[in-house]
């Protein structure tokens, strides 16, 4: 039990398209002020769908933030953003996300 004071809880949020302007506010305030912020808690991932989007598993989904700007989002603190890469338009739209990240470097 020596180790408890290293253990991490990496919590999933949802609403990645929904609350992109809330998370684009919260992101810099989480990495810049940590000391507001338990130091065990950490962002394991931001989950979501863009609205109309196949993968996404019958919820509705009212998001409308562009995909280039979520994952410049993400990619800029390092989160990461899991999908399900089950339907056709998913695997599109996950190629044309490597293609602006491959852009970006």
């Amino acid at each position: 039990m020596k180790n408890q004071h290293n253990l991490t809880a990496h919590y999933h949020l949802p609403g990645l398209f929904e609350f992109y302007e809330l998370y684009s506010v919260f992101l810099p305030l989480f990495r810049k002020h940590r000391e507001m912020f338990y130091s065990w808690c950490d962002i394991g991932s931001i989950y979501g769908a863009p609205a109309d989007c196949v993968w996404g598993g019958g919820r509705a989904g009212f998001g409308e933030a562009d995909a280039r700007d979520v994952l410049a989002l993400l990619s800029e603190y390092g989160i990461s953003a899991p999908t399900l890469k089950t339907s056709r338009r998913a695997c599109l739209l996950c190629t044309r996300l490597r293609f602006f990240e491959m852009l970006r470097l």
